[in-house]
């Protein structure tokens, strides 16, 4: 019976630090949803986030046409270079216990984009 419990107990403390390890070691990604803005270049067939033209104050937006990300990625259009090599594109939410806990509305986090499409920055 001893032998047992010993076991269980092992086996309680290696559930509890694979948890831990789940939770605080594992991140989760979210990518760009379809309905997300996004401003298009039809020449280039290139789409861009618009929050880069404002963190860099980049010239030329003006002549972008703002649509959604699956209108893009439909009509074969490819992500700007920079916008994915600085991340644009996805958000790391952390743990996916932070986002399982935002799903059943126990502690909402801000997201990358809102449902609207529009981003948050």
């Amino acid at each position: 019976m001893k032998k047992l419990f010993r076991y269980l107990k092992n086996a309680l403390v290696v559930i509890l630090i694979l948890v831990a390890i789940w939770v605080f070691a594992v991140e989760n990604i979210q990518t760009l949803p379809k309905y997300a803005q996004v401003m298009v270049n039809d020449s280039l067939k290139v789409y861009y986030s618009p929050m880069y033209f404002l963190d860099y104050k980049v010239e030329g937006w003006e002549k972008l046409r703002l649509t959604t990300y699956a209108e893009a990625k439909s009509k074969g259009y490819d992500a700007d270079y920079i916008c994915r090599k600085q991340g644009y594109f996805v958000y790391e939410q952390g743990s996916p216990i932070w986002g399982w806990l935002d799903s059943k509305g126990i502690m909402k986090q801000k997201h990358r984009w809102n449902t609207d499409g529009s981003w948050n920055w």
